[in-house]
């Protein structure tokens, strides 16, 4: 089941959309989910002089629910796809992590990622248990037009992260470019100029060779790609170059005591969903540790 969180609003459609396509071309069952994050209280929680008060903001509340379904059945309507609406209560990401991992979800959409801290975006793509597709603000074209641009770093948990992007891949007639970001060395001249250019040459080639064995079974066409510089940047350049194809990072996986370290400071995976503009980012659970 591909699980999709809509605010209702713009972001929300588009995401909708991205889910909608996803769904069809992978045969997924698809659920659309609306977050109100206003609560009841019980009348009994109120002094019985201002119960009647409550009582009618309740039935505001009750009103703006039913008007909030009648939008989701709207949307779902004009997807064109049989589609599952859900409208829960609470704190939007929260209630939405929780609804996909209930359902055993393989895949959370969410809506285009706005600056700032703290978005819905982001903490659905932090805790969620599924990968998270976090859609671009434009309709989707075809997927087999659109690489999946995956980052992969030195670890030994890439394999399983390749597979899965590559059933993906084959699912939606796909091609993966595989994405392996050096560290820069600095420009030198003369004999040391020599030796770091012919270090840089090496390297290169012999990477190269490991992405060609790392991939080497995965049914869909792949392209390895060799690059140095910031991860994130590089990522995402290289996925606007070739048509806005959808960025693939690793979320972070690290312990608990580590989780505000890597708020404040933030992971690659963070900075390519914060400057991911018109680029769809997908974010895959499949790594532990720092990214």
């Amino acid at each position: 089941m591909i699980v999709c969180g809509t605010d209702l609003g713009p972001s929300g459609e588009f995401a909708a959309r991205w889910a909608a396509a996803l769904a069809r071309v992978t045969g997924q069952a698809l659920r659309l989910v609306h977050v109100d994050d206003a609560e009841h209280q019980s009348l009994e929680a109120f002094p019985e002089s201002v119960r009647d008060a409550a009582a009618a903001f309740h039935a505001r509340l009750d009103a703006r629910r039913a008007a909030h379904e009648d939008q989701l059945a709207h949307l779902a309507d004009a997807l064109g796809i049989e589609t599952e609406r859900v409208v829960l209560t609470g704190r939007p990401w929260e209630q939405l992590v929780a609804n996909a991992e209930e359902s055993h979800a393989r895949l959370v959409v969410v809506g285009p990622h706005a600056s700032g801290l703290g978005t819905t975006s982001r903490r659905v793509a932090s805790h969620a248990h599924c990968p998270v597709l976090v859609a671009a603000p434009h309709d989707p074209p075809s997927f087999a037009k659109l690489p999946w641009v995956v980052g992969v770093a030195h670890d030994e948990r890439v394999p399983a992260l390749l597979k899965d992007i590559g059933a993906l891949a084959a699912a939606t007639e796909s091609s993966l470019v595989v994405t392996r970001v050096l560290p820069e060395l600095p420009e030198l001249d003369g004999d040391a100029g020599e030796e770091a250019a012919a270090l840089i040459a090496a390297t290169d080639a012999a990477t190269r060779k490991e992405l060609a064995r790392l991939t080497l079974d995965l049914g869909v066409p792949v392209e390895p790609h060799v690059a140095s510089g910031a991860p994130a940047a590089v990522l995402l350049a290289e996925a606007k170059k070739r048509g806005a194809g959808i960025a693939v990072a690793a979320r972070s996986g690290g312990r608990p005591r580590d989780a505000l370290r890597r708020f404040f400071l933030g992971s690659q995976t963070e900075r390519v969903i914060r400057h991911a503009g018109d680029v769809p980012v997908f974010v895959s659970p499949a790594l532990a540790g720092d990214d």
